[in-house]
């Protein structure tokens, strides 16, 4: 059993609780259809974790970019830990008692608060009890070192999926033999076996989510912009959780018929459309609303998002799933921008989309955590200005944590950023 002093599942159940009243709420105010499903299908999801034990199916812990699909494909439910228990701070705002657990369990402010975050969710006994937990190098070195603190907290079994640095032939076998023992230790864990054909019925649903997102991506071309900033906050928590089910299918095909067709009628969401930019990196979790305002009150649109949606190529083999999942780990964006090289990843990808998505300017979401993404910060820059002819401004912000800049100096930086793309 866990090392944590008891089991209290009850601001789990509240996160879950939360996420249904928002899609009912939303339903209520006549919101975009993506709008409400995508809270629909996170209160699913969440309700899914909750009750996977008790419903004689596995229940594991994975950290981002471990690929979902097989747990789908075993029965087992993957309670993707960053997305869930952000959104669990988040909804039921327990930063302060957050933070100070970590803090006194000895994590510093250096360490990423996605993870500090995970570690104290652990510790306060608050996270579901999984029977296992999968981590990567996918994407940080901060998830390369956050499994063996959840062994230790939960006493549980774990695994590690060594994902290699490069794209090559010999790196992405080297993956596909990794998965295959990722599935030994979930049929060890859990008593599940894998089964080829579910493993291929997900594979398909993968490929035509993934098909989807880039329709998507295309679609945010048009002037104005049809989607709303918060979309580029909404596909990736769905891609983490549920990819491999016709559930994240489902939303990106409502969201793409939605964006079709406000394409079609020459429609932004933004009141009038006077800057478009590129986001790069993350957003704060916590600050949701200061991407509504810069498109309502600012007439600011995110029209692009490498980090979050700019996918590599990839085609599926159902003739190898294992091979073609691990193929496609090394074409999910924030892999893709984040292990590098940046010159063939970020700074690339981030010059094509200013250029093809019409950019004005970009914004640099400087997570004070991540050491891998403001490591390329200035080449970045350097490269939009450059090659793109736009300004970037680097925001310093934290990802999870609200009292390390407020939401008005926030604010401050960006006017004064939208001056400055007035002026040319």
């Amino acid at each position: 059993m866990s090392a944590v002093k008891a089991l209290d599942l009850k601001k789990y159940q509240g996160m879950a609780s939360a996420f249904q009243a928002i899609a009912q709420r939303r339903r209520d105010q006549g919101a975009e259809p993506s709008e409400t499903l995508y809270y629909q299908t996170l209160a699913d999801y969440h309700r899914q974790v909750l009750q996977a034990r008790e419903e004689g199916r596995g229940l594991v812990g994975i950290t981002v970019m471990v690929p979902p699909e097989i747990c789908w494909a075993m029965d087992i439910v993957p309670l993707q830990l960053e997305n869930a228990l952000m959104s669990l701070t988040v909804l039921e705002r327990c930063y302060e008692e957050v933070f100070s657990t970590a803090k006194g369990f000895g994590l510093s402010p250096e360490v990423c608060s996605a993870h500090r975050t995970i570690a104290a969710v652990f510790l306060l006994g608050w996270a579901p009890p999984v029977q296992g937990v999968i981590w990567s190098p996918q994407v940080c070195d901060n998830t390369a070192k956050c499994g063996d603190l959840y062994l230790k907290t939960y006493r549980i079994p774990g695994f590690f999926l060594d994902r290699p640095y490069r794209h090559t032939e010999r790196e992405v076998h080297y993956l596909a033999r990794e998965m295959g023992e990722m599935v030994a230790f979930l049929e060890r864990a859990t008593g599940k076996r894998l089964d080829l054909d579910r493993l291929r019925e997900a594979l398909d649903y993968s490929a035509q989510m993934v098909a989807l997102q880039q329709e998507i991506y295309e679609l945010r071309k048009a002037v104005p912009h049809p989607a709303s900033n918060r979309t580029i906050c909404q596909l990736l928590p769905v891609t983490l959780t549920m990819a491999g089910t016709p559930q994240a299918v489902e939303f990106c095909r409502v969201l793409r018929d939605q964006l079709r067709q406000r394409v079609r009628e020459h429609r932004g969401t933004a009141r009038e459309e006077s800057y478009r930019l590129v986001s790069l990196f993350t957003p704060p979790n916590h600050k949701w609303k200061l991407l509504d305002w810069l498109e309502k009150e600012k007439g600011a649109s995110l029209v692009a998002d490498p980090y979050q949606s700019h996918w590599g190529p990839w085609e599926p083999d159902f003739s190898d799933p294992l091979l073609s999942l691990a193929q496609k780990c090394f074409a999910i964006p924030v892999c893709r921008e984040m292990h590098g090289p940046a010159e063939e990843g970020v700074i690339a990808d981030a010059v094509e989309d200013a250029l093809s998505h019409r950019a004005d300017g970009a914004i640099f979401w400087a997570h004070i955590g991540c050491r891998q993404a403001c490591a390329t910060i200035r080449a970045v820059k350097e490269a939009l200005a450059q090659k793109a002819g736009i300004p970037t401004l680097v925001l310093d912000c934290d990802i999870m944590d609200p009292s390390f800049v407020s939401e008005e100096e926030m604010k401050e930086r960006l006017e004064s950023f939208l001056e400055v793309l007035e002026e040319r």
